[in-house]
């Protein structure tokens, strides 16, 4: 008898640790230690590989109101031909007037190097989540040097920590995220095959990604 009450106490703290775990309460405790991390750290000097190219005021004053013809990108694209990778945050799904496509999707296949994004869509359909995904289109497709999603998972408290680096859409296939889709591009010939490892690090192309097993890792980047 006395052997079984002495498993009270350890059965106890294991179901109030599992019970905490299934409320989220260490998930704040690691969110307040990961924040506090990036408060303590300060800033990082991001270096000068990467340079983000934003529209503002200034821009639609001098080129109009938004949707830009995509010619505009186009000439955008040709003053960026020394650049190893052009990443476009735009999601080219819908056809334009057909001399504006070809101008971009040329401007695309000249300089070689241009990466677009894609983007998982969510809809409700009789009580079933219906998902679908919006990629550019063919002409477009057929030109780029690599497509990525856009979509970001966010915590509980609505703040994005993770990054989610493949989404898993069949046995041994993976679609990788925008950021992932860039680094492939850079790394070059090879770097295109994603395994997941039995450890269930992804293996891209020679890098070894650590990641959870939803194909997410903690992003070392506090933000702008």
């Amino acid at each position: 008898m006395l052997k079984w009450k002495s498993l009270f106490l350890p059965a106890g703290i294991l179901l109030l640790f599992l019970l905490s775990t299934s409320l989220g309460l260490w998930e704040r405790v690691e969110n307040t230690v990961y924040d506090g991390w990036f408060r303590i750290s300060g800033e990082k000097d991001p270096g000068n590989q990467i340079v983000l190219i934003g529209i503002g005021e200034e821009s639609i004053r001098e080129l109009g109101q938004l949707p830009w013809p995509r010619s505009v990108f186009a000439e955008g694209l040709e003053l960026l031909g020394e650049a190893q990778v052009v990443a476009f945050d735009l999601i080219l799904d819908l056809p334009s007037e057909p001399s504006e496509d070809q101008a971009l999707a040329e401007a695309v296949a000249r300089h070689g190097g241009v990466v677009l994004d894609c983007g998982f869509t969510f809809d409700e359909d009789d009580g079933q989540i219906m998902q679908e995904i919006r990629m550019p289109l063919d002409h477009f497709l057929e030109s780029c040097a690599g497509v990525g999603f856009i979509n970001t998972p966010t915590d509980r408290d609505n703040v994005v920590r993770h990054s989610l680096v493949a989404y898993p859409a069949g046995e041994d296939f993976f679609i990788p995220s925008f950021s992932l889709a860039i680094a492939q591009t850079v790394l070059g010939p090879g770097a295109d095959r994603i395994t997941r490892l039995s450890d269930g690090k992804l293996l891209v192309g020679d890098t070894l990604i650590p990641v959870d097993q939803r194909c997410q890792a903690l992003s070392n980047f506090w933000g702008p």
